[in-house]
This record gives C-alpha cells, sequence and structure tokens, in this order.
C-alpha cells in the first residue's frame, strides 16, 4: 500500500459529506445540514439542505455527533437510510480557527504509518479529546481527500446521480442556471 491509502478504503464504500448536526431525532438518529459533499455515488442533497442518518452510538471512546458539531462523515446507503461509516472514520472540525479535523487514532501510530502522507503526518498533533485523537491540518486534509476522489473517478457533483442523469439525457439541469 502506499502513502496515498490513508481513508482510501473508506471512500470506496462510502460517500463523503462534511455537515453540520442541528439535532437528535431519537438514540442514534441524526439530523444534519450538508454543507458540502466531496463524493456523491449515492448522496444527492446540494449544501443548505437537511437529512437524517443513523449515527454511531457513543462507545468504545468513539464519540458521537453532537449537535452544534461539524463534522466530514462517510456515509453509506442501505435500506433507503443513511448510515455513518461504524468504524469512527469521521473528522471532526475542531481548533479556535476551525482549522483542524479531529481522527480517532494514536499519535503514534499515525506518524509512524506509512499509509498516511507525509505532509498529514508532519500536521498530526495529539487532541485532547479522550479516548485517543489525533488533529490534522483542514486543509491538508480536505486536500488529501479530494485527491483521493479524483484519483478514484467518483462523482462530485453535489447534486449526485439526478444531475448525470439529466446531463446524459441531454436536459440542462436546474442547477446550473445562475
Amino acid at each position: 500500500m502506499t502513502e496515498t491509502a490513508f481513508l482510501a478504503e473508506r471512500l470506496r464504500q462510502h460517500d463523503l459529506v462534511r455537515v453540520r448536526v442541528v439535532g437528535r431525532t431519537g438514540p442514534q438518529r441524526v439530523r444534519a445540514v450538508v454543507q458540502e459533499a466531496y463524493s456523491t455515488r449515492e448522496f444527492g442533497l446540494r449544501p443548505g439542505e437537511s437529512f437524517e442518518f443513523v449515527g454511531r452510538s457513543a462507545s468504545w471512546a468513539q464519540h458521537a455527533p453532537e449537535p452544534g458539531d461539524h463534522v466530514l462523515l462517510f456515509l453509506a446507503r442501505l435500506g433507503g437510510r443513511w448510515y455513518q461509516d461504524p468504524v469512527g472514520s469521521d473528522l471532526t472540525v475542531v481548533g479556535a480557527a476551525g482549522d483542524r479535523l479531529r481522527y480517532r487514532a494514536g499519535h503514534a501510530a499515525v506518524t509512524g504509518s506509512r499509509l498516511v502522507p507525509r505532509a498529514l503526518r508532519e500536521s498530526c498533533r495529539p487532541d485532547p479529546a479522550p479516548g485517543g485523537y489525533v488533529s490534522f491540518d483542514r486543509a491538508l486534509t480536505e486536500a488529501h481527500l479530494r485527491s483521493l476522489v479524483t484519483a478514484a473517478g467518483l462523482p462530485t457533483a453535489p447534486w449526485g446521480r439526478r444531475r448525470r442523469f439529466a446531463e446524459a439525457v441531454g436536459c440542462r439541469w436546474p442547477a446550473l442556471r445562475s
């Protein structure tokens, strides 16, 4: 495996979306507003639209998304519902200026890994959150994730399949109007 493998497997199985969590509708039901869709294999919502997903439970020192959190989530659609990746690969926006992304992994494991690109390893800092978290520079991490999306040839339109279908049949998608 190469340096670019960090989070690549998650992207093979999930869409990556940045959201703002606005509430909880049940024990693991989370309501969020889309801020950006990085990959849209299945995800078809535009920025500003809200949706619900089934989140991870806060167990085994994993952080469950809370209202007010801004999070990069790996989501999969099963049986008509969105599910957060259960592995704990989401990245929470942290830092006074929102310039860091928190990730659940040990600092020594990340800095010693050849799967994590050098620039990310160098930007990695231990995070004070309980449960063994590190934080990465947000701009570098987002650039890495975008490069993985591009390298994998994943669709990136914020409205997903609907736009690709409209373009394939020669229709002008309404969102393209200025």
